[in-house]
């Protein structure tokens, strides 16, 4: 997940024009059989709080949920 979400987080910082009409992001991990086994989302606006550096890693993950 922290690797998902430090490529994710850059590319926001560098690419600022931000998508319109997003509510969550979710995050899903496939194993090598390209099999889901687990998702978690977070809400779009907790996220970008967390790349303006409004928050921290540790406040970011707590908001993380099961979709």
């Amino acid at each position: 997940l922290y690797y998902s979400l430090a490529v994710l987080t850059n590319d926001l910082k560098d690419k600022p024009k931000l998508p319109e009409n997003i509510d969550r992001i979710i995050f899903t991990f496939r194993d090598n059989d390209n099999e889901v086994y687990d998702q978690t989302q977070v809400a779009w606006d907790t996220l970008m709080d967390y790349v303006q550096n409004d928050i921290s890693l540790d406040q970011l993950l707590v908001q993380f949920t099961k979709p």
